[in-house]
């Protein structure tokens, strides 16, 4: 699941439509998140972390190269899937 530290509007700052929307759009980025394979999801679920490269890629056991081939993928199938509502 997403963290909570990935929220970044400000629930004082907005509305209940501003806040239902935004709730929306994690929904569907994680729903379209379970859709990745497993190590595309631990790439892309690293760097938005704020992990490097280089602790990430020790930790999955990849070189940088293949790291960032499933980054460059993982950003294409989720922009789809979340252009398309998750689905």
């Amino acid at each position: 699941e997403l963290s909570e530290k990935f929220d970044v509007s400000d629930h004082r700052a907005v509305g209940p439509d501003t806040l239902a929307v935004e709730q929306e759009r994690m929904q569907t980025l994680e729903s379209c998140l379970n859709k990745l394979s497993e190590s595309m999801a631990q790439v892309v679920r690293g760097r938005l972390s704020g992990e490097s490269y280089e602790l990430l890629c020790e930790r999955l056991a990849i070189d940088n190269a293949r790291a960032q081939k499933l980054l460059f993928t993982a950003k294409q199938l989720l922009q789809t899937c979340v252009e398309g509502g998750g689905k």
